[in-house]
């Protein structure tokens, strides 16, 4: 199953869901009208006529008198509840605050808190999604972590600081990964529904039980018809609280399956993510102690509640379970002291010579290296251009087949990048001003007149102290190697999201000046600008994504066009062999009555105004788009590294995540 694939599937998952809740609705109105309809026989004389009292004892069950505005009210009540959770959690840093989180400070001196920092943009580089934003919660003992949010724009992964101090790298890696995967999969917006509907519901009981007190307090003898309003509020709250968590349990001991099984996938390391699941069995254990615990127990890496909920209410498989999937001969009964943690390091080798699913994911052979694109080969040109060699030419190999599957070697090769970042330009890539300082730098020319008058517009900025900043930063950007550059400008995400609206929109208008003062654009400077405003905007104004508007490629197609086009002729000089490829192109996605548009009607802007239509197609599409886009990028069977980070570049404006390069690496189609 690949990325496309487990977005659909988490997406079907919701919508089953939303058909089930009006459901729960429904069986909680029914069972609250019988409860008010007994309560109002067995109250007081003066609250009913003889009238109603005989209708309510001798009359039809059915009363719509009184079942309307029953159905009506416990409707607006749980809508209203759920509403009020899911503004309170209208995003993923909300969450972590509301459990206490606080994030990682830019100049933090915590050695754990840094290497988690590492560790989280190593998976943000070598997958291709943004940096999600980093939170630590420090009155947390046990081991958990979770990941939170709406979709990429606003993914928070919490991590607790019995986590930090107890796991080591290569663990604390396995469940980085095991929360990405939730990133990759889909998984963050069901359960950050699955959290706002159920206390919807479960906000019925709340009121039976106030209305239980407040008629308990009064002392009277003649509330006997609210103590069965109250009793029937929360008997019938209570039970639809109770199946809304059996669905919420299904659904979450499916995913962290599936979660499991993609981590060790993502890191080809079994033992990290067996290490962290073995240690959950300490005395420290799982638990979160914060009192909103329990309403996001189906979310964190581990189990919240300790080890009495099991059977239906049990939102994590069984530990013993989980590790026996990925490990059978790791798998053990879980104890209730820390003899366990003795043989953690028997893990390891275990581990390593492990069945079942890591049988299939992980090998005990290196693995051979795998390649950006099926049939593709990284190979140097006489001129010392680096180029990808298609096997096949116009065979139209599918590049969305590796959508959101970064490898070990992804992330080997993120952690080489990182850290052959010069040392000022990654420090100052974390701090508010430095990532500014950071992205203008990478934008200077290399000609000193136009470098001048670039710093002198930065000394005009309303960003205060930016062109000194950046004049400190220049000479290690203007010497940067080129394949450093844009996982420098990843870097900077979670420095910027720091910013305010406004310095947002004063750093957007100076990145817009700096890229368009000598009259042109590159490659580079659109792929960083488009790249990184797309990113960042959704994170710091606060808007959503626009929703889905199209759902075949037919009323875009004027749209595709531009895409194909623009991708045809920067990768082809000739006229024939441009319209070959965009032929192949239009093929492949199906538009096979679009021409080929003059070099005039295609271009980078145009591009970047294609690809906002573009972006609110439905996934299943985007996918087609992708691989056409690969195909017209390949036609000839010559693609140069900077048209795949091209092609990289497109895919995050479609919200798409796709692995970077790897260094010369080959896989045919015969291969899997």
């Amino acid at each position: 199953m690949d990325f496309f694939e487990h977005q659909d599937r988490a997406k079907r998952a919701s919508l089953l869901l939303l058909a089930f809740y009006p459901l729960v609705i429904a069986a909680v109105t029914i069972g609250i009208y019988f409860a008010l309809r007994v309560g109002l026989m067995f109250s007081r004389p003066s609250v009913l006529d003889d009238a109603t009292r005989d209708a309510l004892l001798y009359g039809p069950f059915w009363l719509p008198n009184l079942l309307k505005p029953v159905a009506g009210l416990t409707t607006l009540i749980i809508l209203t509840l759920a509403a009020y959770k899911s503004l309170q959690l209208r995003d993923g840093p909300a969450l972590a605050r509301m459990l206490g989180g606080t994030p990682i400070a830019p100049e933090t001196s915590d050695p754990a808190a840094r290497r988690l920092r590492n560790v989280v943009e190593e998976m943000a580089l070598a997958s291709g999604l943004p940096v999600p934003w980093i939170f630590v919660l420090e009155q947390e003992r046990g081991i958990n972590a979770l990941v939170s949010g709406y979709g990429p724009h606003d993914a928070t992964v919490t991590v607790t600081r019995g986590a930090l101090d107890t796991l080591t790298r290569d663990e604390l890696q396995g469940v980085v990964a095991h929360e990405f995967s939730h990133i990759q999969n889909g998984d963050m917006r069901l359960n950050m529904r699955l959290t706002g509907l159920l206390f919807g519901i479960g906000g019925l009981a709340f009121l039976g039980s106030g209305l239980l007190r407040g008629a308990r307090y009064s002392g009277s003898r003649r509330n006997g018809g609210v103590l069965i309003a109250g009793l029937g509020l929360w008997l019938f709250g209570s039970l639809g609280a109770l199946a809304g968590g059996i669905v919420r349990a299904a659904v979450s001991r499916q995913r962290e399956f599936l979660a499991d099984a993609s981590a060790v996938q993502f890191t080809r390391n079994p033992a990290g993510i067996v290490c962290a699941l073995r240690k959950l069995a300490g005395r420290s254990g799982s638990r979160l102690l914060h009192p909103a615990a329990p309403q996001i127990g189906h979310m964190p890496f581990g189990a919240t509640a300790g080890r009495f909920l099991y059977g239906f209410l049990a939102t994590h498989p069984p530990l013993r379970e989980r590790i026996r999937r990925i490990d059978p001969e790791a798998a053990l009964d879980i104890p209730d002291d820390n003899s366990l943690l003795e043989n953690i390091q028997t893990s390891h080798n275990r581990a390593n010579r492990s069945g079942g699913i890591v049988e299939s994911l992980a090998p005990q052979h290196t693995p051979a290296p795998q390649p950006f694109l099926p049939g593709v080969d990284q190979r140097e040109a006489p001129n010392g251009t680096k180029r990808i060699v298609h096997d096949q030419p116009g065979s139209g190999w599918q590049a969305s087949e590796l959508m959101g599957l970064p490898t070990r070697e992804h992330i080997a090769l993120a952690r080489a990048l990182r850290e052959a970042i010069p040392r000022p330009l990654a420090k100052a890539a974390h701090t508010p001003l430095g990532a500014c300082a950071t992205v203008f730098s990478l934008l200077l020319d290399i000609d000193p007149g136009v470098q001048g008058r670039q710093l002198r517009i930065l000394a005009e900025c309303e960003l205060p102290g930016i062109a000194a900043a950046t004049r400190a930063l220049a000479p290690h950007a203007v010497s940067l190697e080129a394949r450093l550059r844009l996982p420098l400008a990843t870097l900077t995400e979670l420095g910027l999201t720091r910013l305010s609206a406004e310095q947002f929109r004063s750093f957007c208008a100076a990145m817009d000046t700096l890229t368009k003062i000598d009259g042109r654009m590159t490659l580079f400077e659109w792929m960083l600008s488009k790249v990184v405003t797309h990113r960042l905007r959704p994170r710091i104004e606060g808007k959503a994504p626009r929703p889905i508007r199209h759902f075949t490629l037919g009323p875009v197609a004027a749209q595709a066009a531009v895409l194909l086009s623009t991708l045809a002729r920067l990768g082809h000089r000739d006229e024939p062999a441009a319209r070959q490829a965009f032929n192949q192109g239009a093929a492949m996605a199906g538009l096979h009555d679009l021409e080929l548009l003059r070099r005039e009607d295609c271009g980078l802007r145009k591009l970047d105004m294609a690809l906002q239509s573009l972006v609110r197609v439905v996934m299943g599409r985007r996918r087609i788009l992708i691989d056409a886009c690969a195909a017209t990028l390949a036609a000839d069977g010559l693609a140069t590294v900077a048209e795949v980070e091209l092609l990289r570049g497109v895919c995050a404006m479609l919200d798409c995540s796709m692995p970077p390069l790897l260094p010369g690496q080959r896989l045919d189609r015969q291969q899997g």
